[in-house]
């Protein structure tokens, strides 16, 4: 009884706060109880995200929120009022709006390249506006006022309402019926469209629709489900193979089932069900609900906001798609500090992609970029389940943990731990937290850098190249079960925390 015995955790699984105590002990020990700015590490366990700057340190012209922002012609469109701007980081111009508009509301893009490259923008009270480059041009007046805008088959696709407009193929300023363009009643409010597996997809208040066909003479409607919609149109995304979107009981996929013309609309949000549904109910009234995908690391970011909610205290979710032996999974985790009204993002002449969000405040930012957010330290931690080791009777006495995390270019992670014992019950007393950064080795630095216990070495750091940390600290305390939870503030390079090792002893059974 006397001997120790040890525990090792690999970190995988996200949040989950779906399963009972005793099953999470046994089938996911390296899931989350909780989390705050942490991903999926692209080489397993978790990551602390990136920080978020400003595209441009000038504010886009105009008052209020910022109502769209696009990656588009190697820099990004910003819509602010009733303007549009057009910007690469060095200020804003002048309004390139190719009309007077009045009454602007949210801006949503659809981008095409038929003879050329174009975007086209609706803003749900004027015309729409065509851009090739940087020069604009208003499209027909039918479809003005319309709220959403998708590209297919070759045919621009507008919503106002519940009527579905599309124009004459390839060209997108013709929605007359002699060209080939048309309407059709959908019968219930379209919020906004997808393309996948050929097919369009409307999303409505109440119900889902595929348009199949490419032409009026064989387009056909269908419904998908007439038992909930999609009222969140900013929610709605198509990453690498399938397509996401906020539904009234969480985030859903379209998926495939065995037959090509059947689709599961799975949630894969029951994980983080509760955090998620509190912040639905909080903001689908007076607030912003957004998605924006970050394609290098198949992430589909969901954020809340609202103009009484500051940029530090506006929490989102970050989902994160994992594949392992073939299988797909998502590991969820909270995130808080980042202020978005509007997203989008998109590639670069340089392939690389940029990802951009547009605040209440009137600056564009670029997300995974940098080590802050925007001048203010993250604040990021993860927090095992409570787990019991094997027997809930049996009282475990802590001896020591070991963290195996990697940084990002050598440099050093000021990591904080803290051990909550029984649930952390308030009837007994609750270990100190734990300055980690005082137990790695020595030897490990990034240029500039001159906190912590290393300071900066010239000719050890090396640009890109993680470093390997092992933090080891003793424990103190015991009880029937206990949580640890890592965590750190700061303006330094991420870091990934890959496994975690518990040494322990075994008192007695109660």
């Amino acid at each position: 009884m006397e001997s120790y015995r040890t525990r090792p955790i690999i970190l995988q699984g996200g949040q989950r706060n779906d399963l009972e105590p005793v099953l999470i002990d046994q089938a996911a020990p390296g899931s989350l109880f909780d989390s705050q700015n942490f991903e999926t590490g692209l080489t397993g366990g978790y990551s602390r995200i990136k920080g978020y700057e400003k595209y441009d340190s000038t504010e886009v012209p105009g008052s209020g929120r910022v109502l769209g922002c696009f990656v588009w012609n190697n820099g990004v469109l910003a819509c602010r009022g009733t303007a549009i701007y057009h910007g690469t980081g060095s200020g804003w111009g002048s309004d390139i709006a190719p009309s007077t508009r009045t009454n602007a509301g949210q801006y949503r893009a659809a981008r095409y390249t038929w003879s050329n490259e174009r975007i086209a923008l609706v803003d749900g009270q004027n015309y729409p506006v065509r851009f090739v480059g940087t020069t604009g041009t208003d499209l027909s007046s039918t479809v003005s006022g319309a709220t959403a805008i998708h590209e297919f088959k070759n045919r621009l696709i507008f919503a106002k309402g519940g009527i579905l407009t599309y124009t004459a193929a390839n060209d997108d300023n013709d929605i007359t019926t002699g060209s080939g363009g048309g309407t059709i009643n959908v019968g219930d409010n379209i919020n906004g469209f997808a393309v996948w597996r050929n097919a369009l997809y409307i999303f409505c208040d109440h119900s889902i629709h595929r348009l199949t066909g490419s032409s009026s003479s064989d387009f056909a409607l269908a419904p998908v489900t007439e038992d909930f919609g999609c009222i969140f149109p900013d929610t709605i995304l198509e990453l690498i193979d399938d397509v996401l979107f906020l539904g009234p009981d969480g985030i859903r996929t379209l998926s495939a089932t065995e037959k090509n013309v059947d689709v599961a609309l799975d949630t894969i949000s029951r994980p983080i069900q509760d955090s998620l549904l509190t912040n639905i109910n909080t903001y689908r009234s007076s607030g912003r609900i957004v998605a924006v995908p970050v394609d290098d690391k198949s992430q589909y970011r969901l954020f809340f906001s609202s103009s009484t909610v500051t940029a530090a205290n506006s929490p989102g979710i970050n989902a994160c798609l994992t594949q392992s032996q073939g299988a797909r999974s998502w590991e969820f985790f909270k995130l808080l500090g980042i202020q978005v009204a509007t997203a989008d993002h998109g590639r670069l002449d340089d392939s690389s992609e940029l990802i951009i969000h547009g605040c209440w405040g009137g600056y564009i930012y670029k997300q995974e970029s940098g080590n802050n957010f925007d001048g203010s330290d993250i604040s990021a931690f993860i927090q095992i389940p409570y787990l019991f080791y094997d027997d809930p009777a049996i009282r475990k006495i802590l001896y020591d943990l070991r963290l195996y995390a990697q940084v990002e270019g050598n440099a050093v992670a000021n990591l904080t731990t803290q051990v909550f014992l029984d649930d952390n019950d308030p009837t007994i007393a609750q270990p100190s937290s734990i300055d980690m950064t005082t137990n790695i080795p020595a030897g490990v630095a990034i240029y500039g850098f001159t906190g912590g216990i290393n300071g900066s070495k010239y000719g050890e750091a090396v640009y890109g190249r993680g470093a390997s940390q092992n933090y080891r600290v003793g424990l103190i305390g015991g009880g029937f079960n206990s949580s640890i939870k890592v965590s750190s503030s700061d303006s330094l390079p991420a870091y990934t925390i890959k496994t975690l090792v518990i040494q322990y002893m075994l008192g007695a059974r109660q």
